[in-house]
């Protein structure tokens, strides 16, 4: 979509669908029990080794994302559609202290989570369901409020928005809030391969992405559970 369906379809879905319905109709739309291409799992997984050693030096978090053209997700690449399987690897990393296998969290997400052949990249609550799976509290919010309580409790976020509020042409984008000492940072929101922007709380933090004209859709808080 163009910008120029600013006051037109554009505009409809963020002004006139709620951010619960709009992540649901998204989870239906996502494809389940699909069956991995053992070609493009051998090739991601050689593709993901080119990329260790600067994950590496982002303290085990990718940041780059638009460097992930050598690897597949459906029918893109994960430099065009791969946001939520990078914030779900950017969590465990964090939490974890180990590098993920990211050519495994693609074939994970290729039979429950991926959106029409990953045009539409991964459905949200299919992140949800992944970690819980793994043994994590994965709490999934939808309204500001519950948002700015769950990032003052949770030091591990993914946050969900459009790219711009009054137009979803502009796309949607997924990433990893980290917290510590208090501050929130937030991870892969394309500041050029580098950690950012930090801010002292959500409000704060949604206010500096995608150049001032971010809306949240759903704010996800991941815990290890005891």
């Amino acid at each position: 979509m163009s910008g120029g369906l600013r006051s037109g379809i554009g505009g409809l879905i963020p002004h006139h669908v709620g951010n619960e319905t709009l992540v649901k109709l998204w989870d239906t739309a996502s494809k389940r029990a699909g069956k991995a291409d053992p070609a493009e799992r051998r090739a991601n997984r050689a593709a993901f080794r080119n990329h260790v050693d600067r994950i590496r030096e982002s303290r085990g978090l990718i940041e780059d994302q638009p460097c992930y053209g050598d690897m597949r997700y459906g029918r893109v690449s994960m430099a065009y559609a791969g946001c939520e399987i990078i914030a779900v690897f950017n969590a465990l990393s964090f939490l974890t202290g180990k590098m993920p296998r990211l050519d495994r969290l693609i074939e994970a997400f290729g039979k429950d989570g991926v959106s029409f052949k990953g045009r539409f990249g991964t459905a949200p609550l299919a992140a949800v369901r992944f970690l819980r799976r793994l043994g994590f509290s994965a709490e999934p919010v939808f309204l500001r409020e519950d948002m700015e309580a769950l990032a003052a409790s949770c030091r591990a976020l993914i946050l969900v928005y459009y790219n711009d509020g009054d137009d979803i042409g502009a796309m949607v984008h997924t990433i990893f809030i980290s917290k510590e000492n208090g501050r929130l940072t937030a991870h892969n929101a394309g500041m050029g391969g580098m950690a950012g922007p930090r801010a002292r709380d959500l409000a704060e933090l949604i206010g500096k992405l995608a150049g001032g004209n971010a809306r949240e859709i759903m704010l996800i808080g991941i815990e290890k559970r005891s």
